[in-house]
């Protein structure tokens, strides 16, 4: 049986689908993702390793070879290129179609934990993993905090509270601040001290490096339970470091603050942001493919009115760029487009048929098309950006073309045998 004798036999069942469809298709279209352009670029990841003052034949050989090989059994991979150079080496993973890199980082994370013991000690660190993200190249919201509070107080606030809270965002895949300062422990060395006791500047370095550690010291049983013990030998205040022994003449022991001057003091950002002759740090909030820039900026926004309620008086916030605003403007633009190309649509087709029924149809025909694409897009993940938007109103002439056909042919079977039936049926 065709579609269309079905329709004919069973006008409830017909009904009940279509309101359906309205229904689902506004659902659709309230929860589908927003953005101004749709996200472009290839899946995959970057794997960055910095080594400071090693030779990139070195880095070759003792670092990228190593998380090449860890890395190359890494589900859903088809392209890994690395690329070593003085002092750093990057490994870019490329990933299938359709594999979402940030569900991906666990494994990768996993597959570098296995390589980290063949990796030399000097590293800065563990190896770092960047996602490629065509969506997070720009910043969906960018804003400037101001505060009377002192910079590393200031600083450690945003660092520790405000910006988790800005991660934990759905949709939000890093977050970055600039213009900060903290506090760091400077040791100034006299040199004219160390020399007649014998004591180097690599010795006290090293003390310093492994007297600040702290490493798993077995288990032990404990009512049937199997506890981990963890020996913490970590600094806690200055008075450590300036209690900790370098040497001995005799038996004298030689600490460091006999030989140094130990303070805190701030360290020298790498930015300096001002505005109205004050500090302020500008912090940069990106999106990632599948989050909504619309929802994520409202959050935002809700945050900061939060944390003002909070702290009343000690923080400003000021906004720098916002892609909500942006966002709105193009769909909202495309969408007046796409109803003013229906209604012209309409207008001129009941112009040239002088048939009201006839045109009625072919009014009803559009949105409840439209609608079935939106639950479509909703089901695929598609996001309502200007080139899907674009792409539905330059198929609502392909819409009218294809139910002007339909409605001819109807009316073509109609005029030669009168039956409604047969006619609709063909």
């Amino acid at each position: 049986m065709k579609l269309a004798d079905y329709s004919i036999k069973h006008p409830a069942v017909i009904t009940i689908c279509l309101v359906a469809i309205v229904v689902f298709g506004f659902f659709a279209f309230q929860n589908s993702n927003e953005e101004a352009f749709p996200p472009m670029g290839l899946s995959g990841a970057s794997v960055i390793t910095i080594y400071p003052g090693v030779s990139a034949e070195y880095i070759e050989t003792e670092i990228t070879s190593p998380l090449e090989d860890s890395l190359s059994s890494l589900s859903g991979l088809v392209k890994l290129t690395s690329s070593s150079q003085d002092s750093a080496s990057i490994i870019s993973v490329g990933l299938k179609d359709g594999e979402d890199p940030f569900q991906k980082l666990p494994e990768m994370r996993e597959k570098i934990n296995s390589a980290l013991d063949e990796l030399p000690d000097g590293i800065s660190g563990e190896p770092e993993i960047f996602v490629h993200d065509a969506g997070s190249l720009l910043p969906v919201y960018s804003m400037m905090v101001r505060s009377s509070l002192e910079r590393d107080v200031f600083t450690e606030f945003v660092k520790d509270d405000f910006i988790p809270q800005l991660t934990r965002i759905p949709g939000v895949s890093k977050v970055q601040f600039k213009g900060g300062v903290e506090q760091e422990l400077n040791i100034n060395l006299h040199i004219d001290e160390l020399e007649p006791r014998g004591i180097s500047v690599l010795d006290i370095f090293q003390l310093l490096k492994y007297s600040n550690v702290s490493f798993p010291a077995g288990s032990v049983s404990y009512r049937g339970r199997e506890l981990a013990i963890r020996t913490s030998g970590e600094f806690s205040s200055v008075e450590e470091i300036e209690d900790l022994v370098i040497g001995h003449i005799g038996n004298s022991f030689i600490y460091l603050r006999d030989v140094a001057d130990i303070s805190f003091r701030y360290s020298k950002p790498k930015f300096y942001i001002r505005s109205d002759g004050e500090n302020v740090i500008a912090i940069d909030v990106l999106k990632r493919q599948d989050g909504n820039a619309i929802d994520i900026v409202d959050q935002i926004n809700e945050i900061q009115r939060l944390t003002a309620d909070k702290y009343p008086g000690i923080f400003d916030f000021y906004t720098i760029t916002d892609q909500r605003d942006q966002t709105k403007l193009t769909i909202n633009t495309v969408m007046q487009s796409g109803l003013s190309g229906i209604i012209l649509a309409v207008i001129i087709i009941y112009l040239f048929l002088h048939n009201i029924r006839s045109t009625l149809i072919i009014a009803l025909s559009l949105p409840i098309s439209i609608l079935i694409t939106f639950i479509g897009m909703y089901l695929t993940g598609t996001s309502l950006n200007m080139l899907s938007l674009s792409g539905i109103t330059v198929a609502i002439g392909m819409i009218v073309d294809s139910s002007i056909v339909v409605l001819e042919n109807t009316n073509k079977h109609f005029d030669r045998d009168g039956n409604a039936v047969r006619a609709a049926s063909l």
